[in-house]
């Protein structure tokens, strides 16, 4: 009977028009009906917004696990022949003293932070300042090093002393801020 009465809409028609009411039992029907698809369409949209919302995060999170890890490694691979270098550094009390014997090499030792230059952005404000101040720090140490070899500094002059205190200066530079870059990359 129920089916005979949902599926016979002159009955209804003229089952409402009989009662002074009745028109209001099929128009809560209709939009209880409606609210109900509307929201149901919300929470689904707001289900797939957040699915895709935390997707994302998952994925940026994953790249700058990985940005940080390939970074870590070649600061700790740099920082090795750094602290090798710095050992020559500091021992020597003047100029005269630094006595380096190579030559520029065949290899860009650069090649991480330079590949991935674009990404640095994944990692914090600081720590993204960091590590370009630490690169920048150990591409010009290195220049200066190989210049130091290459074209030596006239004997005599401050071109000397002024090359030699910056090659310091820079190495500690070098070695303080690698223990910083090194702990904030190590959090991500």
């Amino acid at each position: 009977m129920l089916v005979n009465f949902l599926s016979d809409t002159p009955q209804i028609v003229a089952s409402c028009a009989e009662s002074k009411l009745g028109w209001l039992i099929p128009l809560v029907s209709v939009v209880a009906s409606v609210v109900t698809s509307l929201f149901v369409v919300y929470l689904s949209t707001r289900f797939a917004e957040k699915t895709a919302k935390d997707a994302e995060e998952r994925s940026r999170r994953s790249r700058t696990e990985v940005l940080a890890a390939t970074l870590s490694a070649e600061v700790r691979g740099l920082m090795h022949r750094y602290e090798m270098l710095g050992r020559l550094v500091e021992a020597a009390k003047n100029p005269q003293e630094l006595k380096l014997g190579f030559s520029p090499p065949r290899f860009n030792f650069f090649i991480v932070f330079e590949s991935c230059a674009s990404q640095i952005g994944l990692l914090g404000r600081d720590d993204a300042a960091d590590v370009v101040e630490l690169h920048i720090l150990a591409k010009s140490q290195f220049e200066d090093l190989v210049n130091w070899v290459v074209y030596p500094p006239q004997p005599g002059t401050d071109e000397k002393a002024t090359r030699f205190a910056t090659i310091k200066e820079t190495q500690r530079e070098l070695m303080a801020l690698k223990e910083r870059v090194l702990q904030n990359l190590s959090k991500y």
